[in-house]
């Protein structure tokens, strides 16, 4: 993936866990400093992202990935890959999020 679909990806998953958009259309995410009630702000084209370099980012969307819906196809996705790859991972649950919005959104 190049940078600009990195952060088109990034964004995805940012919707779908249901991150809300600031009032300037940044990203506000829970998962900095959530015990210090700090909730920083992301630039709305997903570039101060870390879904696909953080461990700490990815692993409570996969969980989330999971939940959803369909933890047969999520499982089908992560067992093409070995786990512990992120790149890959980040791409199992992107191809995840696009399918699940697809057959889920009316």
């Amino acid at each position: 993936m190049d940078k600009k679909e990195i952060n088109e990806s990034n964004v995805l998953i940012a919707e779908f866990i249901g991150l809300k958009k600031g009032m300037l259309g940044e990203y506000t995410h829970p998962l900095d400093k959530p015990n210090e009630g700090y909730v920083p702000i992301y630039s709305p084209d997903g570039s101060d992202m870390k879904f696909n370099s953080d461990w700490n980012w990815l692993m409570p969307v996969i969980k989330e990935c999971y939940e959803a819906n369909d933890n047969d196809l999520m499982s089908d996705l992560t067992d093409k890959f070995d786990f512990w790859e992120m790149d890959k991972m980040y791409v199992a649950v992107v191809e995840y999020i696009k399918w699940y919005n697809e057959h889920t959104k009316k």
